[in-house]
């Protein structure tokens, strides 16, 4: 089940027609399409021979009483939100009407009117709710903060309730590879325009002119909101992330202008790759977390990219690109990953230096020994008082550290091997390895052949 972005409008009458009858300027625009599903708080439709044919004039007539109470301001008090269902999936229309009432009771609409009419004109079936934000009793009770998001999690409840089937999430999206994030798409149109912004604008109050002309009005006061003109929806600053309140705007701001305004000579004559090192070293620094850092990043005109994938063995990784022209070419490719600029400019070490003092390259990896230095083994002479713990304990470090797959069905002969010969050792021979020892186990070695070849063949 999929809920669009609700509608809010003034008259009811044009929202109502449209919901009973066919589209106006048609040929059906006087014939009912609308099938009557569910009404609360409604006693023109309880009185109406039949639901679908009560009149429309008392309807509406009937939807204004609460707002001649006073008690309420809002200027838009018609609520219209549509649920569609996916192609093929048709519901009864006692499922449909409890879910009717699961709206009314997420969405504190339960002493509000409310109509609900289902339409099956096009491949999908679909319901429509008309109802009013403000209750009886002159109270504006409609909870619309965060419509869309909440709307997506309305769905995926419903759909878990009725055993409906499932949609896509309406309300999951990955931020910086940093795991799935509730989200709705207009905090994300939101963020983006306000990225575009921050490097053209010098303070907050010119942020908020330029986002008034992309169709958002922004109030500030200790914080800054947001409202989107054609829906409605109100956003505060700090729901979009910590560097969109209010002083986190602020500090990207002034940021954008430090970056974008330090370009000197020096930095013009640098290599295109060693200018985006020193962009990434400075700029993980003064971030306070990753999204800052990708703020920062485009503040000087490179894209920052993220990915997620699993390694040889199985292991989730994290890698992190860049995007802008690095050649002079005209189709020179317009990526380069951070592990190509230098094992320092990886994910994990870029991660690593966000919010530190100052930049530090990356640890080298410890070096594996080869299979020489393995056999070399310590050069002490092992004696009767050797430790055998500890012995056991740097096998086992040896196996942790490199590859214990190969070498773990091994590992368990040679410490057993290291016992016996300790333990020989112990008996006097005061030799690493006991010659008594060795006789014994070519002894051993020349029974074995000899019984193998005293067999009779079959």
């Amino acid at each position: 089940m999929i809920g669009n972005v609700a509608n809010f409008g003034k008259g009811f009458k044009g929202c109502i027609q449209y919901n009973i009858l066919g589209e106006r300027g048609t040929k059906k625009e006087n014939e009912i399409r609308g099938e009557f599903i569910y009404s609360q708080n409604l006693d023109s439709i309880l009185l109406a021979e039949s639901p679908i044919e009560c009149p429309v004039d008392e309807l509406v007539s009937e939807f204004h009483e609460p707002l001649k109470l006073g008690m309420s301001k809002v200027q838009n008090p018609v609520l219209h939100q549509s649920l569609s269902f996916p192609p093929g999936e048709k519901l009864d229309n006692e499922t449909l009407e409890k879910i009717c009432i699961e709206f009314s009771n997420w969405f504190g609409l339960n002493n509000n009117q409310m109509v609900v009419y289902k339409h099956s004109d096009k491949k999908h079936e679909h319901i429509h709710i008309v109802a009013n934000r403000v209750d009886i009793d002159g109270v504006n009770s409609y909870r619309d903060s965060n419509n869309f998001y909440e709307t997506g999690k309305f769905c995926r409840y419903v759909e878990q309730k009725f055993g409906l089937q499932k949609t896509k999430q309406m309300d999951s999206l990955k931020i910086d590879g940093k795991g799935v994030t509730s989200e709705n798409k207009l905090h994300v149109q939101l963020r983006q325009q306000i990225d575009k912004l921050l490097v053209e604008v010098s303070s907050t109050r010119e942020l908020r002119h330029a986002l008034l002309q992309k169709g958002w009005k922004s109030y500030e006061g200790r914080g800054i909101s947001f409202v989107h003109k054609a829906s409605g929806t109100s956003i505060k600053g700090s729901e979009l992330g910590r560097n969109y309140s209010l002083n986190g705007l602020q500090k990207l701001i002034e940021r954008a202008k430090s970056g974008a305004g330090d370009t000197g000579s020096n930095e013009e004559r640098m290599p295109e790759r060693e200018l985006l090192k020193s962009k990434i070293a400075k700029n993980s620094i003064g971030a306070s977390d990753l999204n800052m850092f990708v703020s920062l990043m485009k503040g000087d005109g490179y894209g920052v990219h993220f990915r997620e994938y699993k390694n040889k063995q199985g292991q989730e990784k994290k890698s992190i690109a860049f995007s802008k022209s690095f050649s002079g070419k005209a189709n020179a490719l317009k990526y380069v990953t951070g592990l190509e600029l230098g094992a320092s400019y990886g994910f994990y070490n870029v991660s690593k230096n966000i919010g530190a003092e100052k930049w530090t390259e990356s640890m080298a990896s410890p070096t594996r020994l080869n299979s020489r230095e393995l056999a070399k083994g310590p050069e002490k002479e092992v004696t009767a008082n050797a430790d055998i713990n500890k012995i056991a304990r740097g096998l086992n470090d040896l196996l942790t550290s490199y590859n214990a797959g190969k070498v773990e069905a091994d590992a368990a002969k040679s410490v057993a091997r290291v016992e016996a010969e300790i333990a020989r050792n112990a008996a006097g021979y005061n030799n690493p390895f006991g010659q008594k020892g060795i006789e014994e186990l070519k002894r051993e070695g020349k029974k074995k052949k000899s019984a193998k070849s005293k067999k009779p063949r079959l």
